[in-house]
């Protein structure tokens, strides 16, 4: 729809500007400009609201957008309901680790998971990391949302010899139903952020970034002790994607999350599901955005 928010309220359609996501040096939308609209499902209410299109997309064609693109929340599945499920927990993912990445370093490798206490999936990561002559660190930042969240740093078995650069140590996270479910998609990310260092397939990675040093704070976290297992934290058994929708979005309202919206991305010949799933009251993760932090990250960095 292309109308201004007065155009919407005149109507009684329920809009949200994502004020949160708009892009350095953008203003907040006025009541009588009119912009293009994306219709969106309140996840937890069940009813539509309009969201600003730019905020959706992913157009590169458009030079100098209002809002921020990204593809933070983009998801597919093969349902509507594994599509959102997988975007929702991305976002919550996110979320953790703008949280856990403003803490400073001694307080970011105190929750530092035994991966030794997993099943045999993880038992068999471990074996290919030490096979590699690598070694592998692993967190649990698991914040207010209530939904497990790991984070796992991949890098060399030694750390005390000269050289050692930024692209050295690669990082991965992953949220799920449990915290080993988790820990698993961070080792697998970490695995995965290494391989493309390496190749440099990646169109954002200059140059420079290969140069940078490695930091200290980054070798504290291969010294910090375990303290947690994986056995710590589950929410519960579920059977199905929808069943496990569900319990996420139970679990981030209980929590006090009041937006979580889906856009239905999906084109008509697609035997699958694409979403885009928008969480403002989420913490977001580096972007060109107009204000980089929210409320509960500037509460978490003056802790």
């Amino acid at each position: 729809m292309r109308a201004s928010t007065a155009d919407l309220r005149r109507i009684g359609q329920d809009f949200d500007r994502l004020d949160c996501l708009l892009a350095p040096g953008s203003n907040v939308l006025q009541d009588d400009e009119i912009i293009d609209w994306a219709l969106a499902k309140d996840l937890l209410t069940g009813t539509y609201v309009w969201l600003p299109y730019e905020a959706v997309t992913m157009d590169r064609t458009i030079l100098r957008p209002r809002y921020w693109q990204s593809s933070d929340g983009l998801a597919s599945g093969n349902t509507q309901a594994e599509a959102i499920l997988h975007g929702l927990l991305e976002r919550v993912e996110r979320d953790a680790l703008t949280l856990w990445e403003v803490a400073r370093a001694p307080f970011r490798y105190k929750e530092r998971i035994d991966p030794e206490t997993g099943g045999s999936e993880m038992v068999g990561l471990l074996r290919r990391i030490q096979q590699a002559q690598m070694q592998i660190a692993i967190f649990d930042i698991t914040n207010d949302t209530g939904i497990p969240v790991a984070c796992a740093m991949l890098g060399p078995q030694r750390l005390d010899g000269r050289g050692l650069r930024h692209v050295d140590i690669t990082l991965g996270a992953g949220a799920g139903l449990s915290l080993e479910a988790a820990a698993i998609r961070a080792v697998t990310e970490a695995a995965q952020s290494r391989m493309t260092f390496i190749a440099g397939a990646r169109d954002d990675l200059f140059p420079e970034l290969y140069q940078r040093p490695l930091s200290d704070d980054h070798k504290c976290a291969f010294e910090s002790r375990c303290k947690t297992t994986l056995s710590d934290s589950r929410l519960t058994d579920v059977h199905s994607p929808e069943q496990a929708l569900d319990l996420v979005l139970s679990t981030l309202q209980t929590s006090g999350q009041k937006k979580l919206y889906a856009v239905d991305l999906t084109p008509g010949w697609l035997p699958v599901s694409v979403v885009k799933v928008v969480a403002p009251d989420l913490e977001n993760p580096e972007g060109e955005r107009r204000t980089r932090y929210g409320a509960r990250a500037l509460s978490r960095a003056l802790q």
